[in-house]
């Protein structure tokens, strides 16, 4: 289990956030999603990751 104070690359962001790896970057690039580079690897807090996916599962219920 992933403790929230680790970070993930994008491969594992895109699985916990339910998204393609290419929408992971969508967001990176456009500074939706805040990591760190290292090297040729983003690392990805965990935390903010979860908070991004109660972020939205909050708005998809918001909208019903």
């Amino acid at each position: 289990m992933l403790r929230r104070n680790e970070t993930v690359g994008t491969r594992e962001a895109a699985k916990l956030l339910g998204v393609t790896i290419k929408y992971v970057y969508d967001l990176l690039w456009a500074g939706k999603l805040s990591a760190q580079k290292i090297g040729k690897t983003w690392q990805i807090s965990v935390r903010e990751l979860h908070d991004r996916k109660k972020k939205a599962a909050h708005n998809a219920s918001s909208n019903t």
